[in-house]
């Protein structure tokens, strides 16, 4: 498989043909404990569980992983097997997660080291040890196979390796479904939509269906400038910034270290230091997280991106301070339009000719309401529900960011359902918490909206004092306040500044509005 037919997406490709671009010893993907997982040993156990992805061969499959490693293992399993792929995200509750897999249509759920219970649909728990040490023999893949349905349990059998009895797939014993030998089955490729759920951060997630070629559209396939990369990300991976991070290593030829939600921030960037992470993704509330803790002055990184939450000029500045060598780039991406651009000349916000010279192809417009629409080259992605349109007729998506031009540049100010109304004007809650980070006293803030009964709201922070700063916890509300009326109209100064030990992050690296 050539370079030149992914990037052109000539044919159709699944994920897992991407190991075959690499050497068997390159390792594609590493532990946070250090073990690193060639590509020989990712092909090894696919091929030994094909039978295992035949027997949801043509179906709407969900999958559930407890972290990481096991959630990219089974994307690489049923790309190119299953006819849609739910990708079920960590931190939801599982009555979130039951309305997922019951909107999909799904016809069963597989899960890795996670638990639902979805009445109505079949749900198959592998216990399956971990790549790279769990293969017993050329023949079978032990692994206890608990399904909640008899429909799924006849698909399974029991077979004896080294000498204990354990319930496995046995590769050669089991004939695959529809007729057929398992590698012809294997063979033909059959086009998996992706079904992500958005973040859900203004309400219940939407969920929005993709393909690999439009989920994979901006990544890079130079595959002897990627090996010089080893990936970290502060994503999950089951989001779709954490699935571009995960995509670009894998088309890259790079190494990503894939790491389990439930670690500590601290421990996770220890253990990227010492596994040499010379790239690392995340949010800018994230970053500014790293650099509370002084951790990151342990990385030595060439590449940053920011994503997931508007960048503000301050934390860019910290990281190009902090990494003089690195290139630091911002990007603009939804669930639904797509990766939309990157921005790496190290000011907020992105160029106003952006408009009138798309950036990668990718069409950009200003609607009458000031929100951002973005019309990609091509358009492949659709809502899961049939009855909601993604696109307008023109193609564009509109993103319901809002935007504002600023001189030669356009500014995001927030979500055009997220604005405060104090006494009838509009205020953007980015807006008072770039205010309030311009001040060097303070790490973190957040803004929301307090109900008033002469105005309707008003304006109310929480802000986490930077660590050692020179200010009086007693005096710090009245000064902020202050500080802030240098810089915004008067209805946006906050009425209540409380200083908060810490502000809470959904597990999508974004503060929890």
């Amino acid at each position: 498989m050539s370079i030149r037919t992914i990037n052109r997406r000539e044919t159709l490709v699944r994920l897992s043909d991407l190991l075959d671009r690499v050497q068997p010893d390159h390792p594609v993907w590493v532990s946070l404990s250090g073990q690193r997982i060639r590509a020989a040993d990712l092909q090894d156990w696919l091929r030994s569980a094909r039978a295992i992805a035949l027997s949801f061969r043509r179906k709407k499959v969900a999958i559930l992983a407890a972290n990481d490693l096991e959630l990219g293992t089974l994307l690489l399993l049923f790309d190119g097997v299953a006819s849609e792929m739910a990708i079920l995200p960590t931190g939801q509750d599982e009555r979130t997660l039951q309305a997922i897999v019951i909107e999909s249509k799904i016809d069963s759920v597989v899960t890795i080291g996670g638990e639902i219970t979805v009445p109505g649909c079949d749900v198959v728990t592998l216990d399956i040890p971990p790549v790279g040490t769990f293969l017993r023999s050329d023949r079978c893949i032990p692994m206890d196979v608990r399904p909640q349905s008899r429909s799924t349990a006849s698909a399974f059998q029991t077979h004896g390796v080294g000498g204990t009895t354990t319930r496995s797939v046995c590769v050669e014993d089991r004939a695959p479904a529809g007729g057929g030998s398992v590698d012809g089955q294997m063979n033909e490729v059959l086009p998996t939509r992706w079904i992500l759920p958005t973040s859900g951060t203004t309400g219940r997630p939407k969920l929005v269906s993709h393909t690999l070629a439009s989920l994979s559209r901006s990544v890079k396939s130079d595959l002897e400038r990627g090996k010089e990369f080893v990936w970290g990300s502060l994503y999950s991976l089951g989001s779709f910034a954490g699935l571009q991070v995960f995509l670009q290593s894998l088309f890259g030829g790079s190494t990503i270290i894939l790491s389990n939600d439930s670690t500590t921030l601290t421990d996770r960037i220890a253990a990227f230091c010492d596994l040499k992470c010379n790239a690392l993704s995340a949010t800018p509330t994230m970053w500014r997280m790293i650099l509370m803790t002084g951790a990151a002055n342990s990385l030595d990184l060439k590449r940053i991106t920011l994503g997931g939450e508007i960048c503000d000029q301050p934390i860019l500045d910290q990281l190009r301070k902090l990494f003089p060598t690195a290139r630091v780039t911002h990007i603009y991406a939804s669930t639904e339009a797509g990766v939309g651009f990157a921005v790496r000349d190290g000011m907020e916000g992105f160029p106003a000719h952006f408009l009138s010279e798309p950036p990668d192809g990718i069409q950009l417009r200003r609607s009458e309401a000031g929100t951002l629409l973005v019309k990609p080259a091509k358009l492949e992605q659709s809502y899961s529900d049939p009855q909601r349109e993604l696109a307008g007729s023109d193609g564009f998506i509109d993103t319901e960011d809002m935007i504002e031009r600023r001189g030669d540049r356009f500014h995001f100010a927030g979500r055009a359902s997220g604005m405060i109304n104090v006494g009838g004007r509009k205020v953007h809650p980015h807006d008072v918490e770039r205010a309030l980070l311009k001040h060097p006293a303070v790490s973190m803030a957040r803004v929301s909206a307090k109900r008033n009964p002469f105005t309707g709201s008003i304006v109310e922070s929480e802000v986490v004092l930077a660590e050692g700063a020179e200010l009086d916890p007693v005096d710090a509300p009245s000064i902020l306040v202050r500080f802030c009326r240098e810089s915004l109209e008067p209805y946006k100064v906050p009425a209540i500044v409380s200083l908060v030990d810490s502000i809470e992050i959904s597990a999508t690296g974004k503060i929890k509005r």
